[in-house]
């Protein structure tokens, strides 16, 4: 197994990981769950469900999946990913009031930071 696939495979459920569209666009994942062959989780700010396979870190196709690429699995300082898991399910999972919608400074910082570390911390590329 590559380097890789070893990274994607360590992947377990709360875990947070970035992934690109292949139209460049920067998503940002929780893991939901996790079996033998996929990882089962939503994006960020459209809450779409997605699978990907877990030895590639490719999406797998479907009418509602978004297809992509995990590019970073590197972990987050804890008060990051805290940051990031109240964003996730506080804010676009459960917020129905538009004006609560509206990020925090530090939620604003904390998805700069995001951003930044996973650019930082890519994946090996495939073999």
């Amino acid at each position: 197994m590559d380097a890789r696939s070893e990274a994607v495979r360590k992947l377990l459920v709360g875990d947070i990981f970035h992934g690109e569209s292949p139209h460049r666009a920067s998503l940002i994942y929780p893991v939901l769950s996790v079996t033998d062959t996929e990882i089962y989780t939503r994006t960020v700010t459209t809450q779409s469900h997605i699978r990907f396979d877990r030895a590639t870190g490719v999406a797998k196709a479907g009418a509602n999946n978004i297809p992509g690429v995990i590019d970073s699995v590197c972990a987050l300082p804890i008060d990051v990913d805290q940051t990031m898991l109240g964003i996730i399910d506080q804010k676009f999972r459960l917020e129905a009031d538009l004006e609560k919608l509206i990020l925090t400074e530090d939620e604003i910082k904390a998805l700069l930071f995001v951003e930044r570390h996973y650019a930082d911390n890519p994946l090996p590329s495939a073999e």
